[in-house]
């Protein structure tokens, strides 16, 4: 690898990645336009009485923009930094937090039937 692209390799790696802001890479990068709106579809199917559970949150800029009930959200994570992040952002809310393991970032960390919905747009899931 030459050296100009190792540097801005190390560059890239002082950046740090907390939640899903990825702002600093904007012109950088395409994505094609989905035929339909996750955010949308959501939505559509939750009710402000609702028990949620937001699987792999992240730093919960998605969650945010749902405008759920704090006392009815309830989120899991298993990246540390995001979940450290979540501890002083969301969880001052009221927002449940549950910090999981990498290895079993997959579990659902709550009853049988305390759920109306369950949003997971990317993380790991085993419905067993």
């Amino acid at each position: 690898m030459n050296k100009e692209k190792l540097n801005l390799w190390h560059q890239e790696e002082q950046y740090g990645i907390t939640g899903w802001d990825f702002s600093h890479l904007d012109g950088r990068w395409q994505n094609e336009l989905l035929p339909w709106n996750y955010r949308k579809l959501v939505l559509s199917y939750l009710k402000s009485d609702m028990q949620l559970l937001d699987m792999g949150t992240g730093g919960g800029e998605l969650l945010k923009t749902f405008h759920h009930p704090s006392n009815r959200t309830q989120v899991t994570e298993a990246w540390q930094p995001n979940i450290n992040l979540l501890k002083h952002t969301i969880a001052k809310q009221g927002i449940k937090v549950h910090a999981l393991s990498a290895k079993y970032e997959d579990a659902l960390p709550v009853k049988n039937g305390s759920l109306n919905r369950i949003t997971n747009s990317h993380a790991a899931f085993n419905p067993v």
